[in-house]
C-alpha cells in the first residue's frame, strides 16, 4: 500500500499512544497495511507499545518491526544501567523469532552489535575448540557440531530460549562458515570489560539520537532558572524526528492542567516544537532520575511529576492567564518553564530547610511537627522536592500548580511559627526529654500540637506551670467539657491563652500560628471530648495531652 493511503504519521502516533493495552495489538494488526503502519513509527512510541501489550503478546509486532527498530527494543529493553542484559537481549532474539521466519530472524541478529551479540552468546554457551580438546566433556544435553569439524558448541540456556539459540548458532554457521568460525573464536578470548564498553558507546549514540541525554546534560533541567521569567526568551527548539506527534498523550495525569488546556490551543508549527521540546524534557526527567525505559512502573511516576513540574512552570509564567499560557507555550522550550517551576520549588523547600534546622535544635522537625505538615516537610527535604497530598495515589507527588507551592509555603510559615512557640515556651531540647520522660514518651513523640494543647488545658485548669499535666488536673479534665464539647468557659480560658501566645511571637509569624490554632482546639474537643461525653477515659490513652505516665484508670469528676 502507497503511503498516501496510510494515516498520517502524527495520527498512528497519537492513535497508538492513547489505545489502552492490548488495544494497541488491535490497532497495528488491524490496519490496512501492519507492517507499513508499524514500521513508520519511532521506534521508541513501538517500544514502550510493545511494553504496554506485554513482551508475551507481541512477537507478532515484533516481527513486523523494521532491524533498526529491534536494535532499538535492545537499546531500551536489554540494559540496566551501563551494561547489557543477556537474558534480555536473547529475549528479544526470541520474539524475533516466534513472530517471524528465518530470514526475518537474520535481519534483526545482523541489526544487533556485534559485541552484543558475542556477550549474549558468552553468557549462554560454551565453545569447545576440538584441535585443542578432541573429546570435550559437555555439561549441557543440547550443543551443536560445526561442519568442519572445528568446534563444539555447548548451549546452556533451556526452553525457548534454548531453540532460539540454537537457531541463530545454526544460522551464523549457514550463512558464512568462516566468519562464525572467527565469531567462536572471539567469543573464547575477547576481554567481556572491552566488548561491554565499545557496546555501551554505540548505544550511547543512539540513545542520543531518540533525545536520551547523557547524565550531565539530563541534570540540567533540575537547575533553577537564574533570572526567573526572563530568563524565558531563549528560542524555541527547531522540530526533530520526533515533530507532529501529540507527545503529552504520552504520559497522563489524574487532573487536567493549565498545560493540557494551553497545548491543545496550539497551532500546528507550534505543536510540533512544543512536542519535540517535550519529549525531550520526559527522556531527561528518566535519566536525571537513573530509570531505565525498561522500568515502566518507576518511570510512570517520574513523567508524571516531570509533567506537573511543567504545567507549574507554565502557570508561573503566563500568571495563569490561558491566552497567555498558550502564547507562551508556543514560543518557550519546555525544558525552560520547567527550570522555572524548579526555582520556585527550590525557593520554598530552601525555606523549609531552614525551619527544619531551626527546629532541629529541639528534635527533628519530621517527629515534632504534627501531620500533616510533618509529612510536608519531609517531602520538601528531597533531593527532588515533593509535596505531601494524602489524597493522591502516591502522597507525595510533584506540584502542579501555584495552589500547591501556595500551601507548601504556608506549611513552611507554620513550621516556623512552632519553632517560635516553642522558644516562647522555653522548650529546649532539655526540656522536651524532661516533659517526654515524665508522660512516658520518647522524645521523638511528642509534637509542637500535644505541647501545646497540655499548656492550654493547664491554663483552662489553674494549673501551676509544670509538664505534663499531672494526676489531679488528668481527673478534672472533663470538666471541661460539655456533651463531648468544650465548654463556653473552657474555650474561652483557652482561647485567652492562644492570644497570650500569639502576643508573645514576632508579629510576622503571627498569621501562621493563627492557621494552625483551630485545628489544634478540634483535636482537643475530637479526642478526650466523646469520651468524657461517654463517662470517663484514661488519660494515660491520650495523645493531644501529656499526662503522667503514672496516672491510670482515671474516670470523669
Amino acid at each position: 500500500m502507497s503511503d498516501s493511503k496510510l494515516p498520517s504519521v502524527a495520527w498512528s502516533r497519537a492513535a497508538l499512544a492513547t489505545a489502552p493495552g492490548r488495544c494497541k495489538l488491535d490497532l497495528i494488526l488491524g490496519s490496512a497495511d501492519p507492517a507499513a503502519f508499524v514500521r513508520r513509527l519511532p521506534a521508541e512510541d513501538l517500544y514502550f507499545a510493545v511494553r504496554e501489550i506485554g513482551l508475551a503478546d507481541a512477537a507478532d509486532v515484533v516481527a513486523l518491526a523494521a532491524p533498526g527498530q529491534f536494535r532499538a527494543f535492545v537499546d531500551l529493553d536489554a540494559w540496566q544501567h551501563d551494561r547489557p542484559d543477556p537474558a534480555r537481549v536473547l529475549q528479544w532474539l526470541r520474539l524475533a523469532g516466534e513472530g517471524g521466519g528465518p530470514a526475518d530472524l537474520r535481519r534483526k541478529r545482523k541489526a544487533l552489535d556485534a559485541e552484543i551479540l558475542l556477550l549474549t552468546l558468552r553468557a549462554h554457551v560454551v565453545v569447545h575448540a576440538l584441535e585443542e580438546e578432541p573429546e570435550p566433556v559437555l555439561e549441557h544435553d543440547d550443543f551443536i557440531r560445526t561442519p568442519e569439524g572445528k568446534y563444539v558448541v555447548e548451549i546452556a540456556a533451556k526452553g525457548d530460549e534454548g531453540r532460539t539459540l540454537r537457531r541463530v548458532l545454526e544460522d551464523l554457521v549457514d550463512e558464512n562458515p568462516f566468519e562464525s568460525a572467527r565469531l567462536f573464536e572471539a567469543l573464547r578470548w575477547e576481554l567481556s570489560s572491552e566488548l561491554e564498553e565499545m557496546s555501551l558507546r554505540w548505544r550511547t549514540g543512539r540513545m542520543r539520537d531518540m533525545g536520551f541525554p547523557d547524565p550531565e546534560e539530563a541534570a540540567v533541567v533540575w537547575t533553577p532558572l537564574p533570572d526567573g521569567a526572563a530568563g524565558l526568551r531563549a528560542p524555541p527548539a527547531e522540530p526533530g524526528p520526533l515533530s507532529g506527534v501529540p507527545a503529552l498523550l504520552l504520559v497522563g495525569g489524574s487532573a487536567i492542567l493549565l498545560l493540557d488546556r494551553a497545548a491543545e490551543r496550539l497551532e500546528d508549527d507550534a505543536r510540533t516544537r512544543f512536542n519535540e521540546g517535550l519529549v525531550y524534557l520526559l527522556n531527561c526527567a528518566l535519566v536525571a532520575e537513573g530509570v531505565e525505559p525498561r522500568d515502566l512502573d518507576h518511570a510512570r511516576p517520574v513523567l508524571v511529576a516531570a509533567r506537573d513540574m511543567l504545567s507549574l512552570g507554565l502557570e508561573i509564567a503566563s500568571n495563569g492567564d490561558e491566552d497567555a499560557a498558550a502564547g507562551t507555550l508556543a514560543a518557550t522550550p519546555p525544558k525552560l518553564l520547567f527550570r522555572l517551576a524548579v526555582a520556585r520549588l527550590f525557593s520554598v523547600a530552601r525555606d523549609a530547610a531552614r525551619a527544619a534546622r531551626r527546629l532541629g535544635e529541639v528534635a527533628p522537625a519530621a517527629n515534632l511537627l504534627d501531620s500533616p505538615d510533618a509529612e510536608m516537610i519531609a517531602g520538601l527535604l528531597r533531593r527532588h522536592p515533593r509535596i505531601h497530598d494524602p489524597r493522591a495515589a502516591e502522597p507525595w507527588r510533584a506540584p502542579r500548580d501555584r495552589a500547591d507551592l501556595d500551601a507548601a509555603s504556608r506549611t513552611v510559615a507554620r513550621a516556623v511559627a512552632s519553632a517560635e512557640v516553642l522558644h516562647s515556651m522555653r522548650i529546649d531540647r532539655t526540656a522536651l526529654e524532661g516533659i517526654a520522660e515524665r508522660a512516658g514518651r520518647a522524645r521523638t513523640a511528642v509534637t509542637v500540637g500535644q505541647l501545646v494543647l497540655t499548656a492550654a488545658v493547664r491554663a483552662a485548669l489553674d494549673v501551676p506551670e509544670t509538664a505534663p499535666v499531672d494526676a489531679e488536673a488528668a481527673g478534672r479534665l472533663c470538666s471541661l467539657f460539655d456533651a463531648g464539647r468544650l465548654s463556653e468557659r473552657a474555650r474561652s480560658s483557652i482561647e485567652r491563652f492562644f492570644a497570650g501566645l500569639r502576643a508573645s511571637l514576632p508579629p510576622d509569624v503571627r498569621p501562621a500560628l493563627d492557621e494552625s490554632i483551630p485545628g489544634w482546639i478540634s483535636r482537643l474537643e475530637d479526642e478526650p471530648g466523646p469520651a468524657c461525653a461517654a463517662g470517663g477515659f484514661d488519660p494515660t490513652l491520650l495523645e493531644c495531652v501529656l499526662a503522667e505516665a503514672a496516672v491510670t484508670g482515671i474516670g470523669a469528676p
